[in-house]
């Protein structure tokens, strides 16, 4: 250890120009990215920039590389995935990313039996450098992929009629850290991408009855790619590139009596990537459900309006003591959707016997 210690300090020592240029395959649980590397300067550990005269570094998924993470078991702390083959982010999201992984407690005999979000998305991003200017950088997610799920759930002659206020998810301000290596040695850059997804649910609940029952609903949103990018060096500045989102609803209607009740609930989350502490990039998201429940004769129904607002933005911030380069674009407007009447299902009641549907 001490000798190769010693040829390390040998070589940093030197001072000499070094060139390298090369590619590796990084699994994120079992899917493949692409990190890309040119650079040149001198020798270093990899604990700062300097002495890194120029470098052009990114990482992309690869899906032609597939194969080589297929087998890996990446370990990401409690949000490895297990029993399927796709990794993703989230808040209460469990093993398949397609249900909850804990009942919420709320207060007043509430809880949110399946409140989650999860995104299915890969990590993007390239910089590009040289010691005395930033060339462009660029961050973002690609293939987005979210589910957003609400169900309230009012126990059977506990709840008080009205009740409001604001809880977060659990465990959903966690960082975790995707990738943290060393590329291109001995002209060491230093790849660090982190993530998180700080989530909580605003909620104002008027109910009667002394029925048990969950209503709520599940938004499946595919938003395609979303990249910011940042042109320096007499450039352009921030730009963005974003696709349309497709969005679907489906009602969670759940009753063994007759029930009534207004139920507002609006989830406020940010999924941010974090990029070397240098760049980061937010897509704040806001699913919105106003709906209402309501007995007629022997079934219960849930009819209502379930909405959708989103913006990204991105901040800045690197200094490389020769040059800094500190700017934020944001938050913009991405996406504003809305649908009346999209949240309507009826179930027929069957006392001592509860029906549910979640399609």
């Amino acid at each position: 250890m001490l000798a190769r210690g010693l040829i390390a300090y040998a070589i940093v020592a030197s001072g000499e120009s070094v060139s390298q240029k090369g590619n590796e395959v990084h699994c994120i649980s079992n899917r493949a990215h692409l990190l890309q590397y040119d650079v040149e300067g001198e020798a270093n550990d990899g604990s700062s920039l300097k002495g890194v005269h120029q470098a052009i570094v990114s990482m992309t998924p690869s899906p032609d590389h597939a194969s080589h993470c297929s087998n890996l078991k990446a370990q990401l702390g409690d949000h490895t995935p297990k029993g399927h083959k796709e990794f993703c982010y989230g808040a209460n999201q469990d093993a398949s990313c397609k249900g909850a992984k804990r009942n919420i407690p709320i207060k007043h005999g509430f809880d949110c039996k399946d409140c989650f979000l999860s995104v299915h998305a890969d990590a993007f991003y390239k910089f590009n450098y040289t010691m005395t200017q930033l060339n462009s950088v660029k961050v973002g997610l690609k293939d987005v992929n979210l589910r957003a799920s609400v169900g309230l759930h009012k126990h059977l002659a506990m709840s008080d009629p009205v009740s409001k206020g604001n809880i977060p998810f659990p465990d959903s301000d966690k960082e975790i850290t995707l990738i943290d290596k060393l590329v291109g040695c001995p002209v060491c850059v230093r790849v660090l991408i982190k993530v998180k997804f700080p989530t909580s649910l605003d909620y104002k609940l008027t109910v009667s009855g002394d029925a048990d029952f969950e209503a709520g609903a599940v938004m499946d949103i595919n938003l395609g790619d979303n990249i910011v990018q940042y042109d320096g060096a007499g450039g352009t500045g921030w730009s963005h590139k974003v696709e349309k989102a497709k969005v679907s609803v489906t009602p969670i209607l759940t009753a063994d009596a007759k029930a009534d009740g207004d139920l507002k609930l609006d989830v406020k989350t940010s999924l941010q990537v974090n990029v070397n502490n240098i760049l980061s990039y937010h897509l704040n998201m806001g699913p919105a459900l106003d709906t209402k429940v309501s007995s007629h004769n022997d079934r219960v129904c849930l009819n209502g309006d379930a909405a959708l607002d989103m913006t990204q933005e991105a901040k800045l911030d690197w200094d490389l003591k020769v040059w800094r380069a500190k700017a934020h674009w944001g938050p913009k407007q991405l996406y504003k959707w809305s649908k009346s009447g999209s949240v309507s299902r009826c179930k027929d009641i069957k006392l001592g016997n509860a029906t549910a549907v979640i399609v």
